[in-house]
């Protein structure tokens, strides 16, 4: 008599593990001898600092997404490198003349990177100089 409880006990631990596993996420497919990709969204920032007398020095920073980037730069800017995760830009601070002398002044840029697979994230910035 004792297989017919053993028989029962295997049957409810079979049961629960299988009850388990049903709320278990499957794996996403893997191409055998390559990781599993893990991605994160596209984001991108930007930021600019003195460069020289009213040249400012601007840098996009593109993270996650997938494969090799693309920057659009918008506001007066002037590329000069794009490597990677990375662009860089010049721009000018302009400033209010109409008065016959200068007042503080202010620039603005913005950047939209799209990753490989189409995927965009955009970034601006404004400062008083």
């Amino acid at each position: 008599m004792r297989i017919p409880i053993h028989r029962s006990v295997v049957a409810v631990m079979v049961a629960a593990a299988a009850a388990a596993c049903a709320d278990t996420p499957t794996a996403s497919p893997r191409v055998p001898g390559k990781p599993a990709a893990v991605l994160t969204p596209l984001s991108v920032s930007v930021g600019c600092v003195p460069y020289s007398g009213l040249t400012y020095d601007c840098t996009a920073q593109a993270a996650g997404g997938s494969g090799t980037y693309t920057f659009t730069w918008y506001g007066t800017v002037s590329v000069y490198s794009t490597s990677g995760t990375t662009s860089k830009a010049y721009t000018q601070c302009y400033k209010n003349y109409s008065s016959g002398y200068p007042s503080s002044g202010y620039l603005s840029v913005g950047v939209m990177v799209t990753d490989s697979d189409g995927n965009t994230a955009s970034a601006s910035g404004s400062r008083s100089c």
